[in-house]
């Protein structure tokens, strides 16, 4: 039985058998967004490694939050200690939204290749 499946793929001229004839029409896109697709669902090795570090991420955003705070709280009106908190409170905001961003685009794009 498989000899005859073969000769039904292969034909009469086996030079004539091209790729497509075997592995179907090939679609660049479609291949992309399928590898995307599989790259960003729940249960693929990649995706569980992105969503624990965004919320390693986000943990630290919520540490180093609170460290600018203990920071500002125990420079008693020292101008170095201040600038350092502050400046710490700033990058702090800045992660924040930066981690925010990624979670938003990783949603996006989940919703996009579905």
């Amino acid at each position: 039985m498989a000899d005859y499946q073969l000769k039904e793929i292969i034909g009469d001229n086996p030079a004539s058998l091209t790729l497509t004839d075997i592995f179907g029409e090939y679609n660049p896109a479609q291949s992309f967004s399928y590898n995307l697709t599989r790259l960003m669902t729940g249960d693929s090795i990649a995706s569980k490694v992105i969503n624990i570090a965004l919320d390693i991420a986000g943990a630290l955003v919520v540490i180093m939050l609170m460290y600018s705070g203990y920071l500002y709280i125990t420079a008693y009106g020292e101008e170095g200690k201040l600038t350092s908190a502050k400046n710490t409170l700033i990058w702090s905001i800045v992660g924040a939204i930066i981690v925010g961003s990624a979670q938003i685009f990783i949603i996006l794009v989940k919703q996009a290749v579905e």
